[in-house]
């Protein structure tokens, strides 16, 4: 049986090579299915203060400078957009996904300005092992710019620790002042958050991180407390913060995007939960 101790040296093993997407690693990679094993690793993560080190690393301007050198602002346009996501097959990726976001308002969250925004200049940097991917979405609400990893259709392998893992370490990698500067957000600060489906959505049925995200809150509150601590220290640490897709919103994107159908008021309300992290609904 692994034990914890397996997985930090398994972890470390991972970082010693140079590579910093532990989120790839042997102890959290796609092919992870044991929830106490990502919390384990979680856990040593936090403990040996691995994502805030990155942060420290990259904190002098020339390398920062080196690491991103183009603008973060792709300039995605909407009409670019339109007309690619009016070309798409059935199979919907995290890409694919992402564009029915792209321009839309919505509550808590603000308006989606950014989508699959690259965090180096190329994604298979000659120069490092590492394979950073791309922040799924940035919205702005006036005041914040949130990193949203977004957890795609039927997507049934990641855990609400996988994910923010993943948007703490894009949070950490992240030049802030550059990445608001290009896209004219002065001012603004800069939040991590996982964006998930609620479970009847049939974008979100078989989500695991949806799952447990229901198992924090409401009438299930408290019946994962190991995972529900952990995620406290994400937000203690880097003001991490859960949203939930209600049933039937991502379908009505996709009606905006493909059929130019108006989008309903929807509303947003802070779920009840013993958590010090805030956990969000967007619906209708």
């Amino acid at each position: 049986m692994t034990t914890r101790k397996d997985i930090g040296m398994s972890l470390e093993s991972f970082i010693s090579t140079g590579r910093i997407d532990v989120y790839n690693s042997d102890a959290l990679g796609d092919h992870v299915k044991n929830t106490v094993y990502i919390e384990d690793a979680a856990k040593w993560l936090i403990e040996k203060k691995y994502i805030e080190l990155i942060k420290k690393e990259r904190s002098n301007v020339q390398y920062r400078k080196k690491y991103r050198k183009k603008s973060y602002n792709a300039e995605h346009t909407k009409e670019e957009n339109d007309h690619a996501i009016q070309s798409f097959g059935q199979r919907l990726t995290e890409d694919r996904m992402a564009r029915y976001f792209f321009m839309h308002k919505l509550p808590y969250i603000g308006e989606v300005f950014d989508f699959q925004t690259p965090i180096k200049n190329q994604q298979n940097d000659p120069d490092a092992k590492t394979k950073i991917g791309k922040v799924d979405l940035m919205s702005d609400d006036g005041k914040r710019v949130f990193l949203l990893e977004l957890k795609r259709s039927g997507d049934s392998r990641h855990s609400l620790l996988h994910a923010a893992i993943e948007a703490c370490i894009y949070r950490s990698l992240i030049y802030e002042r550059k990445l608001l500067n290009d896209f004219s957000k002065k001012g603004r600060e800069v939040i991590p958050c996982v964006l998930i489906f609620e479970k009847n959505d049939e974008h979100g049925s078989n989500n695991i991180a949806g799952k447990q995200f229901r198992e924090l809150s409401g009438a299930m509150n408290g019946s994962l407390p190991k995972l529900g601590e952990i995620l406290n220290q994400f937000y203690d640490e880097f003001e991490l913060e859960i949203v939930i897709l209600g049933h039937g919103i991502f379908d009505l994107l996709k009606e905006n995007k493909t059929n130019n159908r108006p989008l309903p008021p929807l509303q947003r309300t802070p779920l009840k939960s013993s958590l010090r992290i805030p956990l969000i609904k967007i619906h209708l």
